[in-house]
């Protein structure tokens, strides 16, 4: 039920950003054929006396407004759909026409190209308000400004092919340092990524560093320790582009392994072999078994008795494809097998992680489930969920517990829950009021396994005792207000043009989102602060 009211909720949030998005202004003309003033009659067509940008402008923003002006007021139900078209080598730029009194204006669907050459066409289908038509058509052309960004730079050539949702495809890929220095150039496999995310215009992807046989390299990637599977964030539930940030760093300032991530401006070329910019994204690390990430032992395929048995495994509460390896508790708790894979996980090995999952469940079910021996500590490291239970319940993300939730068993260890992922609908990002949305109240109370532990007297006290040590510390208000101000100081220009290429308009203000972020997150803090002594408590 909680995934069909989440599905429901993103499908109808994609309409109205996808509304919002096809009405945004953005680009500019220029002006050939002035007139020269002088008196109308009810006869005259509408003259023409500038166009913005000007004929042969040069460096124009692609956010400009491209616009017509006449010599008076149109009539607005008279204007076609083609009456000013926008032409990038010969081909129509998408968008909508708009007339606001003597100004007939372009609204391409989304920012215009960056260095790229430009066609205006204004035709018929413009009449004043007494239906005088235009009269000759009127042509002009303008050049936009070349891209420049303090951001890395990553492009990527499908060589043709669409980007499908599986299996990956071969890609060159280049990433380029702000300095022009080139940090990638080579093959990967690429593919969509994400769940609900699928239904967004802007899509996520993930992809694997290739040789030229197609096999699977490590690499060292933006500063970020060698692997071979990565992510490109993109974001689009999450203007701000700042909730996955900021809740990582917020982790990991318990201490605790975070997914570490780069910013970047992705361009993909398209069928005909230009590049489009795609917008800012985070290139990110997956969250795998890997020294420098989630360090466990590794399971052998002949490692299937005790204790060898025992360790690595990572998993993940989530839904599951047809193609997942996963298993489902007697209590409905479904969990992926991110480690060992499907393909590589023996029927022993399956059989006894199932198995003590399953023990934990029972325990923490139980009569005596706070009992130290008998209860759900003998199976679960606690100190980890309670990082884990405090970084979702501070930032309300609705997802925790239910969807991308990670833990891990080592060898010999207790499950630890970790590391956390997947913000973009937490800290106030929904619509309409709930629980989820402001920032007062507990949020996460009746969740999965988080709802019963809460009923452990001993817990409560472990939480309001870890959080009350980090406040004054790594969680103080300067220290959330400098992770905040890093983040937002890094995205640069770059959450702007991001800002225009996707929302666009007025009502989308890049710096009208971050202020709201910034105000949840005080208000929440600050109300956690006078209430983490009554912890669950309505």
């Amino acid at each position: 039920m909680r995934a069909t009211v989440k599905n429901i909720f993103l499908i109808c949030l994609v309409a109205v950003l996808s509304a919002c998005f096809a009405s945004q202004p953005v680009e500019a003309p220029d002006s050939p054929g002035p007139g020269d003033g002088g008196t109308t009659d009810d006869r005259s067509p509408p003259r023409l006396l500038e166009v913005f940008p000007a004929d042969g402008a040069e460096d124009v923003s692609v956010g400009a407004e491209i616009s017509a002006r006449f010599d008076e007021a149109l009539a607005t139900g008279s204007i076609s759909a083609t009456a000013l078209r926008v032409l990038r080598n010969g081909v129509p730029v998408s968008g909508l026409i708009e007339v606001e009194g003597d100004r007939l204006k372009f609204v391409p669907r989304g920012s215009l190209d960056y260095g790229s050459s430009f066609e205006v066409v204004l035709e018929g289908g413009v009449s004043d308000a007494a239906g005088n038509p235009l009269g000759a058509e009127r042509r002009w052309g303008f050049h936009s400004e070349v891209f420049s960004s303090e951001l890395p730079i990553v492009r990527i050539d499908p060589l043709g092919e669409a980007i499908p949702d599986d299996p990956k495809i071969p890609a060159r890929m280049s990433v380029a340092l702000p300095d022009a220095a080139v940090d990638y150039e080579g093959w990967i496999g690429i593919e969509l990524r994400g769940s609900s995310s699928l239904a967004a215009p802007k899509k996520q992807f993930g992809f694997e560093t290739w040789d030229e046989s197609q096999d699977e390299i490590e690499v060292e990637l933006l500063g970020m320790p060698e692997e071979s599977d990565w992510i490109l964030q993109g974001n689009y539930f999450d203007s701000s582009l700042l909730r996955n940030y900021f809740a990582l760093e917020l982790s990991r300032a318990t201490g605790r392994y975070a997914p570490r991530m780069r910013f970047a401006e992705l361009f993909l070329a398209m069928p005909e072999g230009d590049y489009h910019y795609w917008g800012a994204y985070a290139v990110m690390e997956k969250i795998k078994r890997d020294s420098n990430r989630v360090p466990l032992k590794r399971l052998e395929p002949t490692h299937n008795a005790e204790p060898e048995i025992t360790g690595g495994y990572l998993l993940q509460i989530d839904r599951a494809d047809a193609v997942d390896s996963y298993f489902v508790t007697s209590r409905g708790t479904l969990l992926l097998h991110e480690y060992p894979k499907g393909e590589d996980i023996t029927p022993e090995q399956a059989a006894w992680i199932e198995g003590f999952v399953e023990a934990f469940e029972t325990a923490l079910v139980g009569p005596d489930f706070t009992d130290p021996v008998e209860g759900y500590r003998a199976y679960l490291d606690v100190d980890s969920m309670v990082d884990f239970f405090l970084v979702n319940e501070a930032l309300k993300n609705i997802d925790a517990f239910s969807f991308s939730t990670f833990l891990y068993k080592e060898r010999g260890e207790k499950l630890k829950m970790g590391p956390v992922w997947d913000f973009d609908l937490a800290m106030g990002n929904l619509f309409g009021p709930s629980l989820s949305t402001g920032p007062e109240g507990w949020l996460l109370c009746e969740g999965r396994w988080i709802g019963r532990i809460l009923e452990d007297p001993d817990f409560l006290v472990a939480a309001a005792t870890r959080y009350q040590a980090l406040r004054p510390g790594p969680w103080s208000d300067e220290a959330v207000a400098g992770i905040f101000d890093r983040g937002l100081e890094e995205w640069g220009e770059a959450a702007e043009r991001n800002m225009l290429g996707w929302y666009g308009g007025a009502e989308f203000s890049y710096e009208g989102r971050v202020t709201e972020l910034r105000a949840w997150l005080q208000a929440r803090l600050a109300w956690m602060d006078s209430h983490i002594e009554k912890l669950c408590e309505m």
